[in-house]
């Protein structure tokens, strides 16, 4: 409830709680930038990035990276150490398994959901200390999630990754469409999954009429994108990602007030 919210150790545990997250996502982020510095050049998406561009050095934005990730762990552990467990986790299945994937295989995809979707869990754990049915549904949500706002972006950035020396799903000579067909199919068992939450008691009603309105529409786009497999297309399937993902955050808020 919003009373319970607005207690004192409870907003303290909150902003521990973010800030926690947001700096060792960060350094995670920012390692990876370090890592990926020489593909991230050969790329016009990635060129301008710090590193790349020379406006930050290797070495200082890898001493920063892992300051972060020292600063955000250290704050986390004050929370819970499933909190942190899950965090760590994050870090390391994004820089040691995730990044170096991405130029073997189009599957590195599904590992990089991974990293993804663990901090939703996190913020979970770090209110109850316990990964239950609600925690796992969370998880669900942004994993699932991430697999069309990915295959969005392959289909418009195609020549870039490649470029880049980063393996997409194989679909040169159908014009992007088994990509488009992977999204809609991710699209449709996101409407599912989210609705669980409503099934569990955790959420009401109108979290789930809104997320099968948010999750038909983000299906709708993805099957505009096999129709019609163009970077227009897959530039609002990435726009109704955004909007989906917003959306149920806000909802699921209203819907605790």
């Amino acid at each position: 409830s919003l009373g319970y919210f607005l207690e004192v150790q409870n907003i303290i545990h909150f902003v521990v709680m973010m800030f926690g997250t947001v700096f060792i996502s960060s350094g995670a982020c920012v390692v990876n930038h370090y890592l990926e510095r020489a593909d991230d050049a050969l790329m016009n998406r990635t060129k301008n990035r710090p590193i790349p561009s020379g406006l930050v050095s290797p070495n200082a934005a890898l001493l920063f990276g892992i300051l972060c990730s020292v600063a955000g762990a250290g704050m986390l552990a004050t929370i819970n150490i499933t909190t942190l467990m899950l965090a760590l986790l994050t870090h390391i299945s994004y820089v040691a398994v995730y990044t170096p994937m991405k130029k073997k295989t189009w599957t590195a995809m599904l590992v990089g959901g991974l990293p993804g979707a663990l901090p939703a869990m996190g913020g979970w754990t770090a209110v109850t200390n316990a990964i239950d049915m609600p925690a796992l549904v969370l998880f669900g949500i942004m994993f699932i999630w991430q697999m069309p706002h990915f295959l969005a972006l392959a289909i418009m950035y195609r020549g870039d990754y490649e470029r880049g020396g980063f393996v997409l799903l194989n679909d040169t000579h159908s014009r992007n469409v088994r990509s488009a067909q992977h999204a809609f199919a991710y699209s449709l068992l996101l409407i599912p999954c989210a609705a669980a939450l409503t099934m569990l008691d955790v959420t009401g009603w109108l979290f789930a009429a809104g997320c099968v309105c948010l999750g038909g529409y983000f299906a709708y786009t993805a099957l505009n994108c096999i129709k019609d497999c163009t970077t227009t297309s897959a530039r609002k399937m990435l726009i109704s990602s955004y909007i989906y993902l917003m959306g149920i955050f806000l909802l699921m808020f209203l819907d605790k007030v």
